[in-house]
């Protein structure tokens, strides 16, 4: 299951941090709308079936996982930067 997504920081303090925050969130909820619409997709698994369409779903939730972490990434980045 995916991690719930951090929520906006301040304004003031990052403000490029509220637009990598929205797109964090479109991400979970787009990987847990993909996940629920897929049961058959099991984290790290490949698909066991034929279905170009959960082959599809499956490589884009996984492509959405990297992007996540790669924002949590530059968050910790940014976050370091304003200690």
């Amino acid at each position: 299951m995916a991690t719930s997504p951090l929520y906006f920081f301040d304004l003031d303090d990052a403000p490029q941090l509220a637009a990598v925050d929205i797109l964090d969130h479109v991400l979970y909820v787009t990987e847990q709308a993909l996940l629920c619409t897929h049961c058959e997709l099991v984290a790290g698994d490949e698909p066991q079936s034929a279905n170009v369409k959960l082959w599809i779903a499956d490589t884009i939730v996984e492509q959405m996982k990297a992007v996540r972490r790669s924002i949590s990434a530059y968050r910790q980045v940014i976050a370091q930067d304003h200690e």
